[in-house]
């Protein structure tokens, strides 16, 4: 988690919090090495991926969307169910579009890092918030 300083409750600005995860991503992305250089043996997969939102790639299929991060030299991403064609919030996932879902991602060799849900927690009808 990021903290402001102790000394100041002002907020982070843009440019330190660009600044920390910047480094963390650094860190995140030569740890593997430095693992390596310790001796033979399988390399731990990082604690981090930089990881995009399906929202920032716009393409008219699931697979055009992968094909899209892996182009932009990702591999990881936060999908949402609206690009493999559903609504973002679907009631029931047919088990063919979750295994046309991994087949496209594992093909690419992108993880799936979580599951777009995005809903409205504090609306005011508890019956609504429930459902």
């Amino acid at each position: 988690m990021l903290y402001a300083s102790s000394e100041s409750l002002n907020l982070w600005t843009r440019r330190q919090w660009l600044k920390t995860v910047g480094a963390s991503t650094v860190g995140a992305a030569c740890a593997p090495a430095l693992r390596a250089v310790d001796g033979p043996g399988p390399v731990p997969a990082p604690l981090m991926q930089i990881a995009i939102l399906r929202g920032t790639i716009s393409r008219p299929t699931l697979a055009a969307r992968l094909d899209a991060v892996k182009a932009f030299g990702l591999d990881c991403v936060q999908l949402n169910l609206g690009c493999a064609g559903l609504s973002m919030m679907p009631d029931e996932i047919p088990r063919e579009v979750i295994a046309k879902i991994r087949r496209e991602a594992e093909s690419r060799k992108i993880t799936i890092a979580s599951l777009e849900g995005t809903f409205n927690m504090s609306h005011p009808d508890p019956k609504h918030r429930r459902t």
